[in-house]
């Protein structure tokens, strides 16, 4: 079945794109106008009706929970957790972890904020010790650092799957099982994954899988979502509570839906749905292509600019949609701005003095053209 996605259909879905050059997945994605609408609809009938749609709306996420299990690869539905966003999941996941003093968490030198924050306080708190590996173009060179940095006193390794930073592609199968061979936790941010690249929880030795549904899924703000692994143990924090369904015992549900406690906005949700739903209509696959050719192309015309240094892998199974590169002589922002003032929008990352391109399905060549062409008069 051919993919229905073309230059008309993103004109008429993504109307911004005429006027604007989103390069910016990697933060928020652009969600289609008809998914968009379905979910004005969504919202309308459900607060001036409520009971009578409340039904509607369990359902909804029901088929939800369903297709994004299918979509990560994970044997139930119930292992999914919906959060409203992936800084949430991490805290729940880091709040099911019983530290000690003597622990060590080993996580990556290119780290987001929605991770690095909470482990920062751990580290300060003397709740455990953080360290860190190096993170590399060369799965072999990261693994090696992974290798060196892990020891019997591992409690934890927490790393993204794809950094924020470089885009680089984690050798996370790998990874999982060395931690799992001296029976640490392992918890992955999937943050720039789902939608980017094809993931498959089952093949990462991992007992938490962050995800959201507002970058490369392009699904509503506030989207996103937690797998845990039903064959985890999980040590609870008595300070997080509310974790059971109306019981005393906050472990009587052992399923990762006992995380989706107190009234919540599930209707939000069936936006997230309406976005799926659609692709399934466009029969939009991931594994078609079409991110890792603009990626691909990207690369080519930026290794012809010779101030550019690039961050990122050019082996498509190292690397990622994001792109991130430095022009030697400038500063990040200064390419930021330069980009702005052609209505081209990029993430910066101050950290390494670089820009982050997102090339997702919208996005087409002329835009990448543009995009060169805006570098090379720098």
């Amino acid at each position: 079945m051919k993919c229905l996605i073309d230059e008309e259909l993103i004109r008429r879905e993504f109307p911004v794109l005429q006027d604007t050059t989103w390069f910016a997945t990697g933060i928020v994605g652009i969600m289609p106008k008809s998914a968009a609408k379905n979910l004005a609809d969504a919202i309308m009938k459900f607060e001036t009706e409520v009971y009578s749609r409340y039904q509607e709306v369990e359902e909804a996420v029901k088929i939800l929970r369903g297709k994004i299990a299918s979509l990560i690869s994970a044997v139930n539905p119930t292992d999914i957790c919906f959060t409203r966003n992936a800084t949430e999941g991490i805290t729940i996941a880091l709040s099911n972890i019983d530290l000690n003093p003597d622990d060590e968490i080993l996580t990556s030198d290119q780290e987001h904020e929605a991770l690095m924050y909470p482990l920062n306080h751990i580290n300060k708190s003397g709740m455990a010790k953080v360290k860190k590996f190096k993170i590399s173009k060369e799965p072999k060179d990261t693994l090696q650092s992974v290798k060196e940095q892990i020891s019997h006193r591992t409690k934890l390794l927490a790393s993204s799957h794809i950094s924020c930073q470089t885009g680089i592609r984690l050798p996370v199968k790998e990874m999982g099982k060395i931690a799992r061979e001296i029976g640490a936790y392992v918890l992955f941010d999937g943050a720039q994954t789902v939608g980017n690249i094809d993931v498959n929880v089952r093949d990462y030795s991992c007992d938490f899988y962050i995800c959201n549904g507002h970058k490369w899924l392009c699904g509503p703000k506030g989207t996103s979502f937690l797998y845990i692994n039903p064959e985890s143990t999980l040590e609870p924090s008595p300070r997080f509570l509310a974790l059971g369904n109306f019981s005393e015992d906050p472990k009587v549900r052992c399923c990762a839906t006992r995380f989706e406690y107190g009234t919540r906005g599930k209707v939000i949700l069936m936006g997230l749905l309406a976005v799926l739903e659609l692709y399934e209509e466009w029969n939009w696959l991931m594994k078609a292509g079409r991110i890792k050719e603009l990626s691909s192309y990207f690369k080519e015309n930026l290794h012809t600019i010779h101030k550019c240094i690039i961050h990122t892998s050019d082996d498509w199974e190292k690397s990622s949609g994001n792109t991130s590169f430095t022009m030697d002589g400038y500063q990040w922002n200064q390419v930021s701005e330069h980009l702005k003032e052609r209505n081209i929008i990029v993430r910066g990352v101050p950290d390494i003095n670089s820009i982050r391109i997102s090339t997702n399905y919208y996005n087409n060549y002329d835009e990448i053209d543009k995009l060169i062409e805006a570098l090379n008069v720098l």
